[in-house]
């Protein structure tokens, strides 16, 4: 039921993501639920999921039901800027693969427009929802094209959020930059780079993707 479906990208974030400590977990625009069932996987965390489109939360919540972790598992219906408002934690971990298309032409579709355009959730407010509600040591982690990782750095800073590690993704090694994934928190540090190359020359799944997502693919 929702406009934007599981996708690679979207699969190495999630395999990505650092959880194993995390005990308080935000996942902000779930969407089918993807992110906040792979961190479960690896974590013992309370994970808290926030939707703001009606069918995009339906489908999360069919899918967290039947899982293992469901207990852990909590899914709301509405925005973050709301839910920022009435939250009474904070959290160690919040991940996000927010909506990014600033300037593109709209689908006729308007979950589909909701999932992919900041216009419901802006680069400024999402990066004031992790502002408050993200605990001191905590880290947040985002994942965007270059174009809009560039421009959520700036309100990310505007914010006391520091990019403290950046992953470049790329479909092959000489292939352009297909996303960003970027983790920040409210501390200065040294920048850590790293590179994911979803395939080889050959065209098939490199090992660094293999590695990285043979806890989560069943046929790698």
């Amino acid at each position: 039921m929702c406009a934007m479906k599981v996708c690679t990208d979207a699969c190495i974030f999630g395999a990505y993501i650092e959880a194993s400590e995390a005990k308080n977990i935000l996942d902000i625009g779930t969407g089918t639920g993807l992110l906040s069932l792979m961190i479960a996987q690896k974590s013992e965390g309370i994970i808290d999921a926030v939707e703001i489109e009606e069918n995009a939360y339906t489908q999360a919540k069919e899918n967290f039901e039947p899982s293992v972790w469901s207990k852990r598992l909590n899914i709301f219906h509405q925005s973050i800027q709301e839910f920022s408002k009435n939250a009474d934690r904070y959290y160690d971990l919040i991940v996000s693969n927010p909506p990014f298309f600033t300037d593109n032409l709209k689908s006729s579709q308007s979950n589909r427009n909701i999932a992919l355009h900041n216009e419901s959730l802006s680069f400024h407010e999402l990066a004031a929802a992790v502002k408050t509600l993200l605990s001191k040591d905590g880290s947040f982690y985002i994942l965007l094209p270059e174009y809009e990782f560039d421009l959520f750095k700036e309100e990310a800073s505007k914010s006391g959020l520091y990019l403290n590690e950046i992953c470049t993704v790329k479909d092959k090694t000489d292939a352009a930059v297909l996303r960003l994934i970027g983790r920040y928190s409210f501390t200065s540090s040294a920048l850590e780079k790293s590179e994911i190359i979803i395939k080889d020359n050959s065209g098939a799944y490199s090992e660094g993707f293999k590695n990285l997502l043979k806890e989560y693919y069943l046929n790698l």
